[in-house]
């Protein structure tokens, strides 16, 4: 039994490296002389494998008790620099900047009573020192 278990976590412990070879080898294939709806049906299918491969190869893969755990984090960077307090990074405020754009856009899309809520809302002007000193944003000066 034990070397069942030794087998299987050098197995789990090489798979990504397995997933990423995958991938890699999917970008590389040469293209069989299809044409029409088989071609159409082929190239999805290597498309769709190669996401399936790097989402696995970037899986958080753990192999415990004969169970087998992977685990993908799909949040954006900054909620994840937030979770781990890592910090925030200058691709990390960008990324937050894009989010507060996409938001903004998504406002116009907002229908029944909260658009009056949103309509309500007014930008205030924040500085690097406002952030540091920790003032709390949300209440007047």
């Amino acid at each position: 039994m034990d070397r069942i278990i030794k087998d299987t976590t050098s197995e789990v412990s090489n798979m990504q490296v397995r997933f990423r070879e995958r991938a890699k080898a999917i970008t590389g294939a040469q293209m069989p002389p299809l044409e029409g709806e088989m071609r159409r049906r082929w190239i999805a299918q290597k498309e769709a494998d190669y996401q399936d491969f790097l989402m696995i190869a970037d899986c958080d893969v753990d192999f415990t008790d004969g169970i087998l755990h992977l685990s993908l984090d799909l949040r954006p960077k900054i909620c994840d620099a937030t979770i781990r307090e890592q910090g925030v990074t200058v691709d990390g405020e960008a990324e937050t900047q894009v989010a507060m754009k996409n938001i903004a856009k998504a406002s116009t899309f907002i229908s029944g009573p909260l658009t009056e809520v949103v309509k309500e809302v007014k930008p205030i002007e924040v500085t690097d020192d406002d952030v540091l000193s920790g003032r709390n944003l949300h209440n007047k000066p």
